[in-house]
């Protein structure tokens, strides 16, 4: 056998070598094919950059042509010589069409020889005739004489030119060469491009400029004008101009050199003027986009992003260059198929590949036949021999080589003297490294726990503002929090150990110390106010001491949160003082009495009318005009119309504020009311009386009070937002340790390994109910809470509950019992928050009893189709609660008794969280207790059925339908509860309180229950077991509790429950331990989503591996990603079923990359779903409102995110087909 795996692991090797060395070929044939790759795209970029040098000569050339001219027109023009225009006019031809009003000047040639030179010559012409022009004018017609012997050498040196011609501001044009019998001078060429281009409008620098792409009109193909504007100094004359055709500029593009893509040349209007598609001397007479000579591919990327390709990138499958030239506006632009870029490049990797591969094999086989037959062969039968030996030590053989006889002879005398020893010290050592791998790495997960729950408390407590220290019962200081080392001015070390006096004045000290006395003494809460002097500057403290004690009671000193009120009671004292001063000021001052008479506009006033406003009476116009000079010029819009209102309808009451000039300049505000008091004969009012009264300082008292509301408003925003911050940084370490739970739970696991973490997953989750009370009660002050309705089983809820406050009733020696239905039972509602509520309520009822019980209930009251009626139950023997104490559970901070509180611990919040939630529910908490009594808590909600498979869990073996079962047990509560349920899960059940009683049956039992206390004698056990040979004995056991590796109880007991018994549990138990599987009903075809690929964003790497790896436990191929412009990038380059989007990210955050991704694709193009430790009020609003498809919140809840992600695929493929 041992040879057989010698060789079988040798031809492995061999095996995987080769796999090695094709793996090493095709690695090394990539790595020459990227060295190929690039080395193609430098070669295409250095082609690309020729050819555009070849263009730049071509344009260079009519740049340079048209300058020349400019500068010859420009030394002409600058003669100060007279104008020559009668002797020239002898050598050319002048005629003048009156009725165009324009004139023509051609060469005066012979007659025979004028259609021989007929296009070889130039013509001027222009609007009106020659006569009474300026000498400005004949200069210039001079210098156009001139220029028409410079017109064909720039033609010349311009090889595509067609015409150059220069266009006066004078409105005249000299062009060459002959444009046609038919050509006259229009003042619409004024309006060419050529001619617009060159003014100081559109050309402020005067420099040479090129025209867009055109068709010409003479059938010549696509042109483009180069042109240059003459000025003397600062006056204009006009412009010389090149016409250009662009087919040289075609063929310049045309693909040669090895080049097999395409090459455009643009304008700056995206107009293509050339492209390597013409043929050679092709004239294209249209002007076309550059999109319509792109691929599909590379239009939807746009021009922009095209242009920027200026080093030459691959981009949608092609190789693209842009080139802007330097002598013209305008670009180059080359595109080529990625796959005749490379085409040399993969067959150079097709042959390296298969040279390297064929020479490697070779040499590997070389090596292979040597090993085997120098080494392997006497290897294998040494093994052989080795396997002999083991059974029974031999003698080596006979034939063995000289050179191996020393191992064989070695081999036979170990195995001869060793063979028992070994044996027996290898086991030991098996036994001795299990245990010890065990104990590590409980003693790793304790510690690893330990520190996370220090460090979160440490950070919680140093994050807070106040100043917070701890000492203990002789006053020394314990510890403290960063705001109490900057108050001492020393680190927590220096703290430590230290007394009141060792920082603080000694009278000070002194007066602290009886207030920690009292704190002591008294074992009650004092809140103090102490001035203190910091940095130099009075202080008010206001400190909050109060005592705390162990889980026994015992006091350990006191905690102690100081705050700094000083501006507090600064701006209360201000507010008190400023009270009193306006309550003087209206007390002392008298109201101002005004009189008018309309007709006469006499205004009759009082002293104070005058006196409130700093003015003598004799300084005021008395009249209407005088009222209407101190009003304030914004209000006596609104002060008139008020008038008017009350004169046209003395009924409604004239009352308003308004503000008055006052003597110091200030406008006063003023309260007026009036009223109607004279009327003539037609009824129309004559005298108004009324009163005016400085109200000045209540309106800055109301602007106070304004801005201390906003400064409120300001401080709860601020408390939210702290909240929110600490629910971010919390939950997402939680999410990290919970999902590591989650994912070694789905690893091989024996019972009690995933007993202990399931335990340790829901301890968590109550760790995180703890914050979550605190974000309840802000959603419920904002009122802003809400239930879902999601399907969910009550028998999960239940065990949750239960294993959250097991281990905390069991080490307090109390009887935990459960009273459950005995069938499953899947209801639609909020799971999580009756999760909350029944946590709460039983955590209370532990928590409040030292000793007897406490019983968790769930009873089904009634039934229907579609709904069913339960009533939860929390009952204990605890320390009860006074009846005129019972008005106040519910309240929020509150609890029947402070030193409860203080005792017992909690913040008061759960009760009513859980009262509020139970309401939202449609139920109402019910409370009955007697002190030291006990208590019980109730309450009876309605939800709707959820049509189920059975469940095998819930189903006995068919072995043990109608088995007789005896429950040994002498605890009357478990015996109640138990004796209803166990016979509805299908046993014929009894029960005795001890063993001996059960000895004395007759009847065998074929299942046996034993409630078994440490107390328990093991030796009645074995008498149980020997008396019912034929009984499956089960033990039921306070959690932990590892009985099974007491001797007798391993021999004779088939399986543990831990207590309290749940219905589920037992009948999965019992059907595992028998190793068969109850009767089970054919499951239902369900509607799986088809899995897919999802892109996972999260800037968190342990959050990354718990998300990607219960992902892809599901089957789900996941890409991450760890911000939001690459999930951008992402998105859009590549091909996703659903995003799974974090908020909190650097570069971007979540919210704006959901919005830029929904710029491309809408929510069911690709979902998005919002995967945040956002939890607050408004979080998941602002995630949909970025365009999320749905939102979940750390730590991730399983159900909740793959039926999520499922019904997010199933709408996003419910468009196609």
């Amino acid at each position: 056998m041992v040879k057989i795996n010698l060789l079988s692991n040798y031809n492995k090797t061999v095996l995987y070598t080769y796999f090695a060395v094709l793996a090493m070929a095709v690695i090394t044939s990539l790595w020459v094919l990227g060295k190929n790759r690039s080395e193609a795209i430098a070669e295409r970029f250095t082609q690309i950059k020729s050819h555009e040098h070849q263009v730049e000569l071509l344009l260079d050339s009519g740049i340079r042509a048209v300058t020349s001219l400019n500068q010859y027109a420009t030394k002409h023009l600058s003669l100060s010589e007279a104008p020559r225009i009668d002797l020239l006019l002898s050598y050319y031809y002048y005629s003048y069409n009156s009725i165009d009003q324009v004139f023509e000047i051609v060469p005066n040639i012979q007659e025979d020889l004028q259609d021989k030179f007929q296009f070889e010559i130039g013509l001027i012409s222009g609007t009106g005739n020659l006569e009474n022009r300026s000498d400005q004018y004949y200069r210039e017609m001079d210098m156009i004489f001139e220029m028409n012997l410079s017109f064909p050498v720039a033609m010349e040196m311009v090889p595509d030119a067609t015409r150059v011609y220069y266009l006066s501001a004078n409105e005249f044009i000299g062009v060459y060469p002959w444009p046609g019998d038919d050509y006259a001078f229009k003042k619409s060429t004024l309006q060419s491009p050529a001619y617009l281009s060159s003014l100081k409008k559109y050309n402020p620098k005067g420099h040479t400029y090129w025209t867009d792409v055109y068709a010409d009109d003479a059938g010549k193909g696509l042109m483009t004008t180069v042109g240059s504007p003459l000025y003397i100094g600062d006056q204009y004359y006009g412009a010389l101009a090149i016409d250009i055709t662009l087919s040289s500029l075609s063929e310049e593009l045309l693909p040669q050199g090895g080049l097999f893509g395409d090459m455009l040349l643009v304008d700056g209007n995206n107009n293509v003027m050339a492209h390597s598609e013409v043929q050679k001397n092709q004239i294209t007479q249209s002007i076309e986009e550059l999109d319509a000579h792109l691929p599909a591919a590379l239009t939807q990327l746009g021009s922009e992003r095209l242009f920027a390709m200026t080093k030459g990138q691959l981009l949608n499958g092609y190789y693209v260059q842009a080139v802007e030239l330097v002598n013209a506006p305008f670009k180059l632009i080359y595109f080529e198929k990625e796959q005749d870029l490379f085409a040399d490049s993969w067959r150079q990797f097709v042959v390296s590949l298969v040279s390297i591969t064929l020479a490697l094999s070779i040499l590997l086989s070389v090596v292979h036949w040597l090993a085997k037959r120098s080494f392997i062969g006497p290897a294998s039968r040494l093994m052989v021999h080795l396997e002999d030996c083991a059974k029974e030590p031999i003698s080596p053989p006979s034939h063995t080589a000289d050179a191996w006889l020393p191992f064989f002879s070695l081999i036979s005398k170990t195995f001869s003297e060793n063979k028992s020893y070994t044996r027996q010290l290898a086991e030991d050592n098996r036994q001795l490294d299990i245990q010890v791998a065990q104990r590590t790495e409980s003693l790793r997960q304790t510690t690893k726990q330990r520190e996370q729950e220090y460090s979160l408390l440490r950070a919680l407590i140093d994050s807070i503002p106040d100043v917070i220290f701890y000492k203990n019962t002789q006053g020394q200081y314990l510890g403290c929090n960063k705001a109490a080392q900057e108050l001492f001015g020393a680190g927590e070390e220096q703290v430590v150990g230290q007394y009141s006096e060792d920082f603080l004045t000694p009278e000070l000290a002194e007066k602290l110390q009886l207030n920690d006395q009292k704190v002591i003494q008294s074992r009650s809460t004092v809140t103090i106010q102490q001035e203190m002097i910091l940095n130099e500057q009075p202080k008010l403290l206001e400190t909050l001491k109060t005592p705390y004690t162990d889980m026994d009671g015992e006091l350990l000193g006191l905690i102690g949160i100081a705050r700094d009120i000083t501006a507090e009671h600064e701006a209360a004292e201000k507010l008190r003082h400023s009270e009193e001063r306006y309550s003087l000021a209206m007390d002392a001052v008298e109201e101002g009495l005004w009189d008018w008479h309309i007709n006469t506009d006499e205004l009759h006033c009082n002293s104070a009318y005058f006196s409130m406003l700093g003015y003598e009476s004799s300084e005021v116009l008395p009249s209407w005009e005088g009222f209407r000079r101190l009003v304030h010029n914004d209000d006596w819009k609104c002060v008139h119309k008020k008038l008017n209102d009350h004169l046209y309808d003395p009924s409604e009451p004239y009352e308003h504020e308004f503000r008055m000039l006052g003597f110091n300049g200030q406008y006063e505000w003023i309260l007026a009311r009036g009223s109607v008091v004279e009327y003539d004969d037609n009824n129309q009012p004559t005298r108004i009386l009324g009163t005016h009264k400085n109200i000045t300082k209540r309106k800055e008292h109301e602007r106070e009070i304004i801005e201390a509301k906003q400064d409120a408003e300001l401080a709860n925003r601020y408390k939210s937002e702290f909240l929110a911050n600490m629910s971010h940084e919390i939950r997402t370490p939680m999410n990290g340790i919970m999902g590591m739970i989650q994912l070694a739970l789905r690893t091989e696991l024996d019972n009690q390994q995933h007993d202990y973490l399931d335990k340790a997953f829901n301890s968590a989750n109550s760790l995180l109910l703890i914050i979550n009370d605190i974000l309840d009660f802000s959603k419920i002050e904002a009122g802003k809470l809400e239930l879902e309705s999601v399907p969910f089983n009550i028998e999960d809820v239940l065990d949750a509950v239960i294993n959250v406050n097991v281990i905390a009733a069991q080490k307090k020696g109390l009887e935990f019992v459960l009273d459950a239905p005995t069938v499953p039972l899947r209801v639609m509602g909020d799971g999580l928050r009756l999760n909350q509520v029944l946590t709460n309520i039983v955590s209370n009822a532990v928590k409040f009893t030292n000793e007897g019980y406490v019983e968790f209930g769930c009873e089904l009251i009634n039934k229907s189709a579609e709904t069913v009626t339960l009533q939860f139950s929390a009952r204990d023997s605890g320390i009860g609660i006074e009846q005129d104490k019972l008005s106040n559970l519910f309240k929020a901070f509150s609890q029947a008794d402070g030193s409860i509180t203080r005792e017992f611990g909690g913040s008061g919040l759960g009760l009513s969280i859980s009262q509020h939630l139970v309401r939202m529910m449609g139920g109402e908490f019910e409370v009955s207790s007697n002190i030291n009594h006990g208590s019980c808590f109730c309450f009876t909600i309605d939800l709707p059925l959820v049509q189920q498979q059975a469940t095998p869990e819930w189903q006995l073996p068919s072995t043990l339908e109608g088995a007789n079962m005896l429950m040994i047990s002498d605890n009357e509560k478990a015996k109640a509860a138990y004796q209803r349920m166990l016979p509805e899960l299908g046993f014929e059940f009894s029960q005795v309180d001890n063993i001996d009683v059960a000895l004395i049956l007759k009847d065998e039992p074929q299942v046996i229950l034993v409630d078994w206390v440490q107390e328990s004698n093991t030796d009645q056990l074995a008498l149980l077991a020997k008396h019912f040979k034929e009984a499956m004995i089960f033990m039921m056991v306070n959690y932990g509790d590892d009985v099974m590796k007491l001797p007798v109880i391993k021999d004779v007991a088939r399986g543990i429950f831990s207590k309290p018994l749940a219905p589920a549990h037992m009948t999965a138990r019992i059907g595992r331990t028998l190793k068969s599987r109850p009767k089970q009903i054919p499951p239902s075809t369900t509607n799986k989503s088809a899995k897919g690929r999802l892109l996972l964003v999260d800037d968190n790497a342990i959050n990354q591996q718990v998300a990607k790896g219960l992902l892809e436990s599901q089957g789900y191929d996941v890409s991450v990603v760890d911000n939001g412009q690459l999930a951008v990038d992402a998105a859009l380059s590549q091909s996703f079923e659903l995003v799974l989007m974090d908020i909190q990210m650097p570069v971007m955050d979540g919210l704006a990359a959901a919005k830029e991704i929904r710029k491309t694709y809408d929510d069911q193009q690709l979902p998005i779903i919002a995967m945040t430790a956002h939890a607050m009020t408004g979080d998941k609003e602002k995630s949909l409102a970025a365009g999320m498809n749905a939102h979940i919140t750390k730590p991730l809840v399983l159900k909740e995110m793959f039926d999520t992600i499922s019904e997010c695929i199933q709408y996003k493929n419910s468009n196609k087909g």
